[in-house]
């Protein structure tokens, strides 16, 4: 093999790499996009889980325990739910 094609090898090469990079940042991408969703979703599901059992008499504490959410979000549901409730 000559110089030339060896060149060309090296240079074809180079440009398949940058594709395959760029799939592969691609696929982290959406793979990422996904993730952050699901999280997402849980977190919003949470929430609603909280304000249904605040609503059904649920204490606090059992709530915080179950669901790990914050107490600042917590105390928001909970006047969310009063608020509702009048």
């Amino acid at each position: 093999m000559g110089e030339k094609e060896f060149d060309r090898l090296f240079e074809l090469a180079k440009e398949y790499q940058k594709i395959e990079f760029g799939n592969s940042d691609y696929y982290n991408t959406i793979d990422h996009a996904n993730r952050k969703g699901r999280e997402e979703g849980r977190e919003e599901e949470k929430l609603e889980i909280a304000k249904n059992l605040f609503a059904n008499g649920v204490s606090y504490d059992i709530i915080k325990t179950s669901t790990r959410l914050t107490d600042a979000q917590l105390t928001s549901i909970a006047k969310e739910v009063q608020v509702g409730d009048k």
